[in-house]
């Protein structure tokens, strides 16, 4: 598998880990005797592409707590960030919101990263943060090169992962997701659980027909959540293809991308349509640069241009009629998806994947 976004910071050992990655997830997903309907990665036999999408806010917070106290809480605590996006939200002295930094990215590469690339990864972590950054700031350790990749990926995640680094939880910046279920194993294994043929009987006609996301989630031994905003949508994508009879696999590069963004739903204070180049994208490529023309950016920032004389605070979002308050308002406008890739429909004989 290439590495997430299409990017190039991995050399040949770093991708070649990269991809024994991947595997691991994708084979810890299936069942031990093998998945009738998913494959370990595409091929000649899956040239369709689809791409179930949702938005970042975590719905499910929000249904829980209300939405004015979610949009309190969700800013300052990572582990209620649960839809394959995470954010920080920088705030002047008084308050005014800045900038609001959103990725996508998956800790598993980063791992990787840190494992085979430690000068690049510091590097990296310094151009996110917009700090000068140290390699005992990400390591813990002053020389990483002068260990094994293995140690390196263990202080990497010691430091970066295992307590709050100032450079991850938002307080100097964001690189990567930490949220426990925001992974490349959970991601893989709602995929395969999901991409699994459920029927179910209508009561009014007796026939049987596929069987909703409220239907097959609690069928799926906890690999999908219920209210969220991803899982839904990804288990009703996944159960109609399976109930199609099509062979699935996650995408190539796989990953959580930017799918869009909703810049028209936000106000300028004189009334203006917030421009889309006010939400700069990153960490990817762009549709016109990658192989099939779909944009895989796993990050995206909102930060009104200097010289505007106002701040990202003073934007309204017309849905609400609202100024924007906290990062979880401009998740909200993130719209982001996984793609797979998918055969003809009947590909499977009808018996096979059926729960």
């Amino acid at each position: 598998m290439d590495e997430p976004g299409g990017l190039s910071d991995l050399g040949a050992e770093g991708r070649a880990a990269w991809d024994g990655a991947v595997a691991r997830c994708v084979g810890a997903a299936v069942p031990a005797g093998g998945h009738a309907l998913v494959l370990a990665r595409p091929d000649a036999r899956t040239p369709h592409v689809t791409g179930p999408d949702w938005t970042g806010l975590p719905v499910r917070v929000v249904g829980r707590l209300g939405r004015a106290r979610a949009l309190r809480r969700i800013d300052a605590d990572r582990g209620l960030q649960e839809e394959y996006l995470e954010w920080r939200t920088v705030r002047d002295p008084d308050g005014t919101i800045r900038r609001v930094e959103l990725t996508s990215e998956l800790r598993d590469y980063w791992r990787v990263l840190a494992a085979h690339e430690p000068a690049r990864t510091v590097d990296l972590v310094g151009a996110l943060s917009g700090d000068a950054v140290r390699a005992v700031d990400v390591y813990g350790v002053s020389d990483p090169a002068a260990v094994a990749p293995a140690e390196r990926a263990e202080a990497f995640a010691t430091t970066m992962l295992g307590r709050a680094s100032p450079l991850n939880d938002g307080r100097r910046g964001i690189c990567f997701m930490a949220h426990p279920s925001n992974d490349l194993a959970s991601l893989a294994a709602l995929v395969a659980a999901s991409a699994t043929v459920c029927t179910t009987r209508d009561p009014e006609t007796g026939r049987s027909r596929c069987a909703s996301a409220d239907e097959i989630i609690p069928r799926l031994g906890g690999a999908a959540v219920a209210g969220r905003a991803s899982d839904p949508v990804i288990v009703e994508r996944l159960g109609r293809l399976a109930f199609e009879r099509r062979l699935v696999a996650l995408d190539d590069p796989v990953g959580v991308y930017v799918h869009g963004v909703e810049h028209t739903r936000l106000r300028t204070p004189d009334g203006g349509t917030v421009p889309a180049q006010w939400f700069a994208r990153g960490r990817g490529l762009a549709a016109g640069e990658s192989a099939d023309g779909r944009g895989r950016h796993q990050r995206v920032v909102l930060e009104v241009p200097a010289g505007e004389g106002f701040a990202v605070s003073d934007l309204v979002d017309t849905a609400t009629e609202r100024t924007i308050r906290s990062g979880a308002q401009v998740a909200e406008l993130v719209q982001l998806r996984v793609l797979v890739r998918t055969s003809d429909a009947g590909a499977v004989p009808a018996a096979a994947g059926r729960r």
